[in-house]
């Protein structure tokens, strides 16, 4: 038996599509009517640039890595893009995951004052509904 976990079904490295919820949601809500959309904001913009950087840091990693191994880049070189891009990413995961979570709270707290209760995601519709339900 191996000790290698099965990845999830959502695991970018693993899936050869989006999962069918995900699918529905795009089929719903398509890429191009987000900016249309009146729950698209500059802030859902920006965050969305910081996922694709997310992602962008991760494939220089993969590179990076590869290209050592395959020893197509000095040990030194290797080295020092690892801190360059490994601590970006860190640095920028720990700082995007803290704003997220105040956003969140600070959203989430704001509903329950108001009495409602909101479902994200924040680019469907508006779902609210009373508290007291």
């Amino acid at each position: 038996m191996s000790d290698t976990p099965t990845p999830a079904p959502t695991s970018l490295s693993e899936r050869d599509g989006l999962p069918d919820a995900m699918r529905s949601l795009v089929k719903e809500y398509p890429r191009n009517g987000w900016e249309r959309n009146a729950n698209y904001s500059h802030l859902i913009a920006f965050w969305l640039d910081r996922h694709l950087m997310f992602r962008k840091l991760l494939d220089q990693l993969d590179n990076d890595v590869k290209a050592a191994l395959d020893g197509n880049d000095a040990q030194d070189s290797y080295k020092r893009k690892l801190s360059r891009f490994g601590g970006m990413l860190i640095n920028q995961l720990h700082g995007h995951h803290q704003i997220e979570d105040h956003f969140r709270k600070q959203t989430l707290e704001a509903h329950r004052f108001l009495g409602v209760h909101c479902v994200w995601p924040p680019l469907g519709p508006p779902i609210h509904r009373s508290v007291v339900d």
